[in-house]
């Protein structure tokens, strides 16, 4: 994860961000949702999730 982001950091295609933060963010979030902790808390299933991720991260990283 860190790579795919530090590599779009340095094409421009995402704002500077902290990369090591970011990147445990995002898999953190993964994790609870392979482990059926979002969709308990949420009740979203798990495709939705990552559709929700993916929408929130490419938003918040887009430059």
């Amino acid at each position: 994860m860190e790579q795919l982001i530090d590599e779009g950091v340095t094409a421009g295609v995402f704002r500077d961000v902290h990369v090591a933060f970011a990147a445990d963010v995002i898999t953190a979030v993964m994790v609870r949702i392979q482990q059926r902790q979002v969709a308990a808390a949420t009740g979203l299933g798990d495709a939705d999730a990552y559709a929700q991720l993916s929408e929130l991260l490419m938003r918040g990283l887009a430059r």
